[in-house]
């Protein structure tokens, strides 16, 4: 008896020890030292293997040292060990939603929220994995109850306005897309001057601020012209954009001053962030100002570019494969490896009787190009900035291209261009169509499955092949 009593006894010493092993490993996590609290999970682990709350935050410590087999191993022993502990089904969904693992992060999601939890970030990661499949209207009720229990929940606010954006439900969007200022790759400017609201001018001086990527900025720019336009009684406008687009927004229809980031500003009485101009001049779908051109190739930039005896013969058509990667932010990272494509699944196109390739890829990836034996003229060396990007584009026949700036350049020049869109693409080209309201000359080539780049390709060549072979 007296053994069996010792027996019981330090089982119980060795749980109580692993309880203080999981506590004191989960304030060294709140503290960020991970290494220490990893240290003590295994501790716990040692003394007690079948403790789930020591699997499930061993699983958090190896996701945050990216050590992710082993901690889907680590969540799953939890929900073998308790299959209704609701946090290790959240957080095993969370991994297999950055793995793009869709289906099986919502079942996860769903368990979770069937053990009786009601909290915001599980509801916010069931929507984003909806979005993701495109299930637009279960995604924003479920971005709408994350909001209903944290109101303040930034990302549910942001992701709704991509949803509410994607129908075309603008009046809503716009107004949850200014809860970008509130996310971490948002930067907002802190100005004294206030915000414009959209009323009269009365004779001030505007400024409006570029931001995001160079595409935003080159498919909102047109509101410049709707502000000048609509409302008559500004004084003047200055915008502030990156330098390598000065050139190009010299060409804009009404003389703005334009002063590159980072130079200094000159005096001004009211400014605007370009994305808000459209919720400040209340676009809806049906009223986006899709006149184009609305920027044209300066005169001054037509460089020497084609082989002259290929100038006029055939089908001259500009690439670009690969979007381009604004900063190593997750969500940056998996953005551009969503839109970019390979440059061999080019290849089929050269095929096609009488079609030259020609290579507007710059960066990084335009070294790609070199690496393959694919025959294509390379324009990357002529390229300095957008001005000599829109001077190269108005001596080709038709733009094909992935979700990048150039899409937003071709299709502001009023030149042929055709995009390719993964499955779940961006909230500007709305969801289903083959137009695209922001530019009348542009036509769009979806994914029917994601990652599935190559039924985008097979309909490229149907329709090179049936309407425009030369």
């Amino acid at each position: 008896m007296s053994r069996g009593f010792d027996r019981k006894a330090q089982q119980k010493t060795q749980q109580e020890r692993a309880e203080a092993q999981t506590q004191l490993g989960y304030q060294y996590y709140r503290q960020g030292k991970i290494s220490k609290a990893h240290d003590c999970f295994a501790q716990a682990l040692s003394l007690r293997l079948n403790h789930p709350e020591a699997h499930l935050n061993m699983g958090v410590v190896l996701t945050e040292q990216g050590k992710i087999d082993q901690s889907i191993e680590h969540f799953q022993t939890a929900l073998k060990l308790n299959p209704n502990y609701g946090a290790a089904h959240s957080n095993l969904g969370v991994i297999l939603l950055k793995q793009e693992r869709l289906d099986e992060a919502i079942d996860c999601f769903q368990k979770a929220i069937d053990t009786g939890i009601q909290h915001a970030d599980i509801y916010y990661n069931y929507g984003v994995a909806l979005a993701g499949l495109m299930r637009l209207d279960e995604a924003i009720g479920f971005y709408q109850r994350s909001i209903e229990l944290q109101p303040q929940h930034v990302d549910a606010h942001f992701n709704l306005s991509q949803a509410l954006l994607t129908q075309g439900k603008f009046a809503r969007g716009w107004q949850e897309y200014e809860w970008r200022w509130q996310r971490q790759m948002a930067e907002p400017r802190n100005f004294s001057q206030p915000l414009w609201d959209g009323s009269p001018l009365s004779g001030r001086t505007l400024l409006i601020h570029a931001e995001q990527g160079f595409g935003d900025t080159i498919q909102f720019i047109r509101y410049v012209n709707l502000i000048t336009f609509d409302r008559t009684s500004v004084d003047r406008i200055i915008v502030e954009c990156p330098p390598t687009l000065i050139r190009l927004l010299e060409t804009l229809d009404r003389t703005v001053q334009l002063i590159a980031t980072g130079d200094p500003l000159p005096p001004f009485d009211i400014h605007a962030p370009l994305l808000s101009l459209p919720k400040i001049l209340n676009t809806t779908l049906e009223s986006i100002p899709a006149q184009v051109p609305y920027l044209r190739s300066p005169s001054t930039s037509l460089p020497v570019i084609f082989d002259r005896d290929r100038i006029n013969i055939g089908l001259k058509i500009g690439i670009v494969w690969a979007s381009g990667q604004l900063s190593d932010h997750p969500d940056s990272i998996r953005m551009y490896r969503s839109k970019s494509c390979s440059l061999e699944l080019f290849t089929d196109l050269l095929k096609i009787d009488g079609i030259t390739l020609y290579s507007l890829q710059i960066g990084k990836d335009a070294l790609a190009r070199s690496q393959t034996q694919i025959p294509i003229v390379d324009l990357s060396p002529q390229i300095h900035d957008f001005a000599d990007t829109a001077a190269l584009i108005s001596n080709l026949d038709l733009i094909i291209t992935v979700d990048t700036s150039i899409a937003h350049l071709a299709g502001a020049l009023a030149k042929p261009v055709w995009v390719l869109l993964p499955f779940a693409a961006d909230w500007r080209w709305l969801a289903k169509r083959q137009d695209c309201p922001w530019y009348p000359t542009m036509r769009l080539f979806r994914q029917s499955i994601p990652g599935d780049w190559l039924s985008v390709f097979e309909q490229i060549r149907n329709a090179i092949s049936t309407e425009i072979q030369p």
